[in-house]
C-alpha cells in the first residue's frame, strides 16, 4: 500500500511543485497538477531530475494509483509503443513486464494511441500522446 511521504522540500528542487507524493520501496512518485502532452511531461520530469513513472510491480502501480486518486484525473506514465505498435516499453527502451490494462486495452483507437495513462482502479489505457493529461514523475 502507498504511504504518504513528507520530505523536507529544499529550495529549487523538483519537489517544490508537488501536489501529491507517494512512495514504494526506494522510489518516490510525485504529481504536480499540471496537464500537458506526454512528451512535455517527459521533459518536465527529466528537468526535475526524474522520469515519467513506470510501475514495474503491483506495489509501484498502487503508489502511482494513490496519487491518481488524489487528483482524480487520468495521468500519463512513462510507457509507450511509439517505436512499434503493441510493443510497450519504458523510457530507456526496455520491454515492460508488468501490465495492468483495462479490459479491451490497449486498443489503439484511430491508430494513434501510443502512450499509457492510468485510469480508475489503477488500470491502464493507451492514449494519444498529444492529449493534455496530468502526469506522475518518479525519483
Amino acid at each position: 500500500m502507498a504511504k504518504i511521504f513528507s520530505p523536507f522540500l529544499p529550495t529549487g528542487t523538483a519537489l517544490s511543485f508537488v501536489k501529491g507524493v507517494a512512495r514504494s520501496g526506494n522510489k518516490i512518485y510525485i504529481v504536480n497538477g499540471v496537464q500537458t502532452s506526454w512528451s512535455e511531461a517527459r521533459a518536465i520530469c527529466a528537468n526535475g531530475g526524474g522520469q515519467l513513472a513506470v510501475p514495474r510491480t503491483y506495489e509501484e502501480n498502487q503508489a502511482i494509483f494513490f496519487l491518481r486518486k488524489q487528483v482524480n484525473q487520468h495521468t500519463f506514465m512513462g510507457i509507450n509503443d511509439i517505436q512499434k505498435e503493441g510493443d510497450f516499453r519504458d523510457l530507456s527502451g526496455e520491454a515492460i513486464k508488468y501490465f495492468n490494462w483495462l479490459p479491451s486495452e490497449p486498443n489503439n483507437v484511430a491508430g494513434n494511441e501510443n502512450c499509457v495513462e492510468m485510469w480508475e482502479e489503477g488500470k491502464w489505457n493507451d492514449e494519444n500522446c498529444a492529449r493534455a493529461r496530468l502526469f506522475v514523475c518518479e525519483f
